[in-house]
C-alpha cells in the first residue's frame, strides 16, 4: 500500500495519511495512527479533497 501525507493546514501542522487502493482510499490522522480510520470510495475521496481545498482557499483570504 502506497502512503502519502497531505498537509491540511500549514499553521497547525494537522496532517492525514492516505493509502489509496484499487477500490478505496484509506485515511487516518498521522498523529493518532491507532485511532479511527476511514475508507472512502473514489467519489467520496474526490469530494473530500474538493471541500478541503475550498476551505483552505476561504481561510487564506
Amino acid at each position: 500500500m502506497v502512503q502519502e501525507q497531505l498537509q491540511q493546514q500549514q499553521r497547525t501542522r494537522d496532517c492525514i495519511e492516505v493509502a489509496p487502493t484499487a477500490l478505496t482510499t484509506h485515511v487516518r490522522d498521522s498523529k493518532r495512527t491507532s485511532g479511527p480510520r476511514s475508507a472512502l470510495t473514489p467519489q467520496a475521496w474526490a469530494a473530500f479533497v474538493e471541500s478541503s481545498t475550498a476551505l483552505e482557499h476561504r481561510r487564506s483570504r
